[in-house]
């Protein structure tokens, strides 16, 4: 619950940035990455992966550009957030796929198609169909993380095996449904 809360409070320092009535956001034009730098290592991982990309939400090109650049400790946890931010402003896999896809690095590409699929079933439930959409028209070398991923966030919905065996027989084979029904990357 602590960390929500820095997440949320770096959300709200975005969002007050040029805010009349809170004018006071820890913002600098000149440097993308404050104020996580400066403050107690405790807040980094919260800051580097929500703060700096919550200002730039929407602008994809802008986000991959602040994920290469912040600690590389943090930079998979940012791809993620990154494909968590993009399933707010789409439900469609094949726009989804073309976000995570301008990512030229194989592990960043990673985190985002983990962010993705994650939050899309978060999103949308158990039931729909989306996490499996965008997982089947994926690269096949990003299939097996993008299911993982899937069925870990399924496995935080239901504890039924038999719930979640049903969940996981919309993968296209044995293996990657072994993968979703262990929740493993």
């Amino acid at each position: 619950y602590r960390t929500e809360c820095y997440t949320g409070a770096f959300m709200q320092n975005v969002s007050n940035h040029g805010s009349i009535d809170h004018p006071r956001a820890m913002i600098r034009e000149n440097d993308p990455l404050y104020p996580c730098p400066a403050l107690d290592e405790q807040y980094h991982w919260a800051c580097y992966t929500y703060a700096v990309l919550e200002r730039y939400q929407g602008n994809t090109e802008k986000g991959i550009e602040l994920c290469r650049i912040i600690p590389q400790r943090f930079r998979k946890d940012c791809f993620m957030t990154l494909g968590r931010n993009a399933t707010m402003s789409s439900d469609n896999p094949r726009i989804l796929e073309q976000i995570c896809a301008k990512i030229d690095n194989k592990d960043d590409r990673t985190g985002c198609v983990i962010g993705v699929a994650s939050n899309l079933v978060a999103r949308y439930g158990v039931m729909s169909d989306l996490p499996f959409a965008f997982c089947a028209i994926i690269q096949d070398e990003y299939k097996m993380e993008c299911y993982g991923a899937s069925g870990r966030m399924a496995h935080t919905f239901m504890t039924d095996q038999k719930d979640m065996r049903k969940f996981c027989e919309k993968t296209p084979d044995n293996s990657l449904r072994t993968v979703c029904m262990s929740g493993k990357d």
